[in-house]
């Protein structure tokens, strides 16, 4: 019986063994990225088998893949004799480096990396970053601008711009306002425009309100937002650099503008004021018909500005949220 038992796991083992070395690991299976896995199929898919081997992994020393609209370069802790490596201009916003040991040239410059994982004592020499000023791949604009308030009886002009090489097959309109229909445009070029010749052909807007139009791409590609809306009687907030998500760095200062016309509707004198640590200053009083500031925070972190007034004898508030980051990303050695 123990003779038998002996045969058996034998033949398990050499089972085993037999099937790892007819079904290798496929490093592939570890990138969720698509544009990553193809590059590392075009280029290291030494024997044709559309599978990255470890073998095949470990006799890379560079990878070179700046401008590509990459988000993840997960599956990179295979190459473990990367030596250079150029992730430059991407969409990638955390890199775990901690198996690629031999690595001393990366240049991460552009992209929304808040955080390096190294392990302790691992440096690379040749490290280029910058802030995470990065253009989204589609920006948006309302007749020419990233913010725009309007009359009812006013045209708006929507315009989708491409900021890379290759173009999405086709893109689709999408926006709060309650009643608008989604709207699918075809792409022809690198710009793709939406039209209306007023308000009421958008949707039911409220007037004082900003709303948000964005784009999606046929491949889940996200535009930034514009901010939108019709203003006659209520205080409206204007902000100068609405993002998607609205992101400042450090110290970086932006300007906004409060919009109120007295004795116009119920709407009573705003005021507004910030929330959130490292504000250079804080607007708890009344503002005056039109004030322009430039604020800025010098702590990173979840901030707000909150405008508040009151409507039809009832208060309200607007709210604009704010993620102040520090102006490189951080590296952490684990």
């Amino acid at each position: 019986m123990r003779k038998l038992i002996y045969l058996l796991m034998a033949a398990l083992l050499v089972l085993l063994a037999f099937s790892c070395k007819k079904y290798p690991v496929n490093i592939c299976g570890k990138m969720d990225d698509p544009v990553f896995k193809a590059y590392c199929l075009e280029h290291f898919d030494a024997n044709g088998d559309r599978k990255i081997l470890k073998e095949e992994a470990e006799a890379v020393t560079e990878i070179t893949v700046p401008s590509m609209g990459i988000k993840s370069l997960n599956g990179i802790e295979a190459f473990t004799n990367l030596l250079g490596l150029d992730c430059s201009d991407n969409l990638i916003t955390s890199l775990d480096l901690r198996e690629n040991r031999k690595l001393i040239y990366l240049d991460c410059r552009d992209n929304f990396i808040d955080v390096i994982y190294l392990n302790e004592g691992q440096e690379i020499p040749g490290l280029y970053m910058t802030p995470f000023l990065h253009p989204q791949p589609i920006l948006l604009t309302v007749n020419g601008q990233e913010t725009v308030i309007m009359e009812n009886t006013k045209p708006f002009l929507f315009e989708a711009t491409f900021t890379g090489e290759a173009l999405p097959e086709s893109i689709t309109w999408l926006s709060d306002v309650p009643s608008f229909t989604p709207v699918t445009s075809e792409v022809t070029g690198p710009t793709v425009s939406l039209s209306y010749s007023n308000a009421s052909e958008i949707g039911d807007m409220e007037e004082g309100k900003l709303y948000k139009m964005y784009v999606m791409s046929h491949d889940g590609t996200e535009s930034h937002y514009v901010r939108f809306g019709i203003f006659w009687t209520d205080p409206l907030i204007y902000f100068e650099k609405p993002r998607n998500p609205f992101e400042a760095m450090v110290d970086e200062r932006f300007v906004f503008s409060i919009f109120f016309y007295p004795g116009q509707g119920e709407s009573g004198t705003p005021s507004i004021k910030t929330v959130g640590e490292g504000c250079n200053r804080s607007f708890n009083s009344g503002v005056k018909e039109r004030e322009d500031e430039a604020i800025h925070w010098s702590v990173p972190g979840p901030k707000k500005v909150i405008i508040y007034y009151e409507r039809n004898g009832k208060k309200a508030k607007d709210t604009l949220y704010v993620n102040v980051k520090e102006p490189l990303p951080e590296i952490k050695y684990l």
